[in-house]
């Protein structure tokens, strides 16, 4: 069995990006990673430094709208990146499809097929679920943002009549004709974490938008999107500069934002 490993973590990481890490943390288990690197930045005292966090298990791991994350031990990748930034909310929309881009990227030349994201924090391979990212941001000083990127990737995790998942899931071990490393995978998608930060402030949502919607997994499908209250049907056209869902519907195009609305796909 592998455990998670500091040294082999940084070794997938570039010489630039490492002096810029401030601490790498591997915890055995823990509730939240994200909750580990919001309690980082309250004694950090260099913005422009990174802080990261995993844990070979979580107890009180969630995704969007606050749904559980099935965390089985030393299975698979929890992970979260604390960075500090002094951009604003507005110039950080977009950032989870960004990082899905980023994720997709740095792990697509390890596995066949490829993965691809369901608008707008959904990790897929062939319909079915390999990861998910949770972004949670809070200002804590005049003009700074504390960001926390939280992704989990299912690694090694098989079929079990025991797996409390309900949806369609999948992960890389199903994918690739060799045992991957989860200290690999840590520290390829530690690298790109870094780079998506270093590189935010001039590349925005907008340098990531077409790499998207080629990726997108609902491109040109027939969705409904809403809650209970009210729900549209349409089109699915891609998204803009700010990461909203675009909805081609018999009124016109109409904008989403990702945020408590759910997403169906109607026809295929």
């Amino acid at each position: 069995m592998e455990i998670l490993s500091v040294k082999k973590i940084k070794k997938s990481i570039s010489e630039e990006n490492l002096k810029i890490l401030e601490d790498i943390k591997v915890l055995k288990t823990t509730n939240s990673t994200n909750d580990i690197a919001k309690n980082f930045f309250s004694s950090v005292h260099n913005s422009d430094k990174y802080f990261a966090c995993y844990a070979e298990e979580q107890t009180l791991g969630r995704g969007r709208n606050n749904n559980e994350w099935i965390s089985p031990p030393n299975k698979n990748i929890y992970f979260s990146f604390g960075w500090q930034t002094k951009l604003s909310f507005q110039q950080l929309e977009g950032l989870s499809l960004a990082v899905g881009v980023e994720i997709s990227k740095c792990l697509n030349n390890l596995i066949d097929p490829r993965i691809n994201i369901k608008w707008p924090n959904d990790l897929i391979i062939n319909g079915k679920k390999l990861g998910g990212i949770l972004i949670e941001t809070s200002v804590s000083k005049k003009n700074i943002i504390d960001v926390v990127i939280g992704i989990g990737i299912n690694v090694l995790m098989k079929y079990s009549k025991t797996t409390k998942i309900t949806q369609d899931w999948t992960s890389l071990f199903y994918h690739s004709d060799k045992i991957i490393s989860r200290n690999y995978v840590a520290g390829l998608v530690l690298n790109a974490m870094i780079n998506l930060a270093n590189n935010y402030k001039e590349r925005s949502f907008k340098f990531y938008k077409e790499d998207f919607i080629k990726l997108s997994t609902l491109q040109g499908l027939k969705c409904s999107i809403g809650n209970k209250s009210l729900i549209t049907e349409g089109i699915v056209k891609g998204v803009n500069d700010y990461g909203e869902l675009l909805i081609e519907t018999s009124k016109g195009i109409k904008q989403f934002r990702y945020g408590g609305d759910s997403i169906r796909v109607l026809t295929k």
